[in-house]
């Protein structure tokens, strides 16, 4: 049984996709909560000195959404020795969540409320207290992102509040019981961060934080600084929107480092990754789906105008990424797929049998971990590409200090050198120059060739011959599920030299759509090279190779 919201159209139930505990359930359908937990006590303290700061209850008593208490519950779990559960968090949702509010809240408990495990209690639950000395920082990659949740402060904290801990309000900083504790915003200035002993930190839409704009380096000093705190109970809670894929922002790396936590490919480091989004399945172009999507991804946070809401995904000036990103809160690309899937699925030709001698092309794109390897031919005759072999990481605990298996991969080479007529091998060589250069040796350097990939103008000219032969039905190929996979992670973008490609999301792998190109380009070159004349293999007619294909 599930708890996960879920809307029916057209016939169709569709229940949202979630992650992390705060949406787990048991068989009774009840949602299941942390066996320990200081949660119960800050739910009962932000009700009592917190406000609640806009629309129509403002200025009564804060209320946590049962999502949010949820959150807060397994947020503030412990362990049998008292200690966190978590010691880094990640909270994602569409805009107009309520994300600032809520961490606002979250900053508050940890500047005055009772944050800290103190002592088991009678009935075998702990009983929180206050941090003695609190340092609370409200981190951005600019001083605008850091209004988002400072701003809110004022009119959060009740007369109550401001009294009994002797609050200072600034509009940076907030001293608290005579200055013993503060709460601060930062923005990018990871040297003068270095060293600090923040007790807690929120770092504020990490989606924007970026190499580029120190927000890499931030959040590195972020987790050194919480790293050496001597009760280990510094911690910190990133707060996003569904990232941009390709971007390589702090939002992105936190995705994929859950993806491998959860995966088994990494091991269990105490990270709460919180997040609800709109399911598969739903029709983008379709108004009453763009509902649906919505209303699933914004779960309890039933205060946004939906009409509203729906407008601005529908609206020309929002592009479809955009509007999947912030308001349906799946991470969605910002371009287009490479190429259409309809018309990849189109040009596949199973059970063809490529006969030994016959003159190909061959593609080669490596890597050593991470990602894939990957060797594709190309029949020179008709443009037929195939995967000779993918070596890819296996998923789960089997991964974990997995390589390409080198000899393998060069016993592969020289089976399709010893199989086939290989007019043209073109390699990409960083992490595999050493087997590159054998394979010169080995093969004629007027066989064996370099391309490398990162070359933008001849990369985005290959990219685009392939991509053009593949729509106007002059390439098949042989349907590999592999490739096939690959192909559909490509998205294409514009970057130097033309159209290139990168991948949807981070865990995805493109290297055969890579290869492929390789392969291609190859076979294109020894044609003009005159390989065709140099051979008696027919150049068969699309419809004798449909013919061919169906036999």
């Amino acid at each position: 049984m599930t708890g996960l919201p879920s809307v029916t159209v057209d016939g169709r139930v569709f229940t949202a996709t979630a992650y992390g505990p705060v949406w787990e359930c048991g068989e009774d359908g009840r949602w299941v909560l942390p066996e320990r937990t200081l949660g119960w006590e800050i739910l009962g303290w932000t009700a009592k000195y917190i406000r609640q700061p806009d629309g129509p209850n403002a200025g009564d008593p804060w209320r946590y959404t049962p999502e949010q208490a949820r959150m807060v519950l397994w947020w503030y779990a412990v362990d049998e020795d008292g200690q966190f559960v978590y010691r880094y968090g990640v909270m994602r949702r569409p805009k107009g969540h309520g994300k600032d509010p809520f961490a606002a809240t979250i900053a508050l408990v940890e500047l005055c409320g009772p944050c800290r495990f103190s002592h088991w209690g009678p009935d075998g639950q702990p009983v929180a207290k206050p941090h003695p000395a609190p340092w609370v920082q409200v981190a951005a990659v600019n001083l605008e992102q850091t209004k988002n949740t400072m701003t809110l402060f004022p009119s959060m904290i009740s007369n109550e509040m401001k009294e009994v801990y002797d609050l200072d309000l600034g509009k940076t900083i907030i001293y608290a019981n005579q200055g013993r504790g503060r709460l601060e915003a930062v923005t990018s200035s990871p040297r003068s961060l270095e060293g600090g002993r923040a007790t807690f930190v929120i770092m504020n839409e990490t989606h924007h934080w970026l190499k580029a704009n120190e927000g890499h380096a931030m959040a590195a000093v972020i987790r050194r600084n919480a790293g050496k705190s001597r009760d280990a109970s510094s911690r910190a809670l990133a707060i996003t929107n569904a990232h941009l894929p390709g971007e390589d922002s702090i939002g992105e790396q936190d995705w994929a480092a859950f993806e491998a936590e959860r995966d088994g490919e990494a091991p269990d480091t105490g990270r709460l990754y919180d997040s609800i989004e709109a399911p598969d399945g739903l029709d983008p172009a379709n108004p009453a789906h763009i509902r649906v999507g919505i209303q699933l991804a914004r779960g309890d946070s039933n205060w946004a105008p939906l009409d509203r809401v729906c407008a601005e995904f529908a609206d020309p000036t929002t592009t479809l990424a955009e509007g999947m990103r912030f308001y349906w809160n799946r991470i969605a690309g910002s371009d287009a797929n490479w190429i259409d899937p309809s018309v990849w699925k189109r040009q596949a030709a199973k059970d063809v049998v490529v006969q030994p001698g016959e003159r190909i092309a061959l593609g080669f794109d490596g890597s050593k971990r991470q990602d894939s390897t990957a060797l594709i031919a190309c029949r020179l005759s008709d443009g037929y590409l195939w995967p000779l072999k993918v070596w890819e990481r296996p998923h789960g605990p089997a991964g974990n200090g997995w390589e390409v298996p080198s000899p393998e991969v060069d016993g592969a080479v020289d089976a399709a050198f010893r199989e086939y007529d290989v007019f043209y091998m073109y390699c990409d060589p960083p992490h595999w120059q050493d087997y590159v250069d054998k394979w010169v040796a080995a093969y004629g350097d007027e066989t064996v060739l370099e391309f490398y990939t990162n070359s933008g103008t001849r990369m985005a000219r290959a990219l685009e011959r392939l991509h053009t032969a593949i729509s106007h039905s002059e390439v098949w190929h042989s349907g590999d599920p592999v490739l096939t996979a690959h192909v559909g992670h490509a998205v294409a973008f514009e970057g130097t030299g033309g159209i290139q490609i990168r991948k949807r999301k981070k865990s995805d792998k493109i290297d055969a759509l890579v290869a492929a190109t390789l392969a291609y380009e190859a076979r294109n070159d020894a044609i003009a090279a005159g390989a065709m004349k140099k051979t008696t293999t027919a150049f068969y007619s699309w419809e004798k190779i449909m013919e061919m294909a169906e036999q």
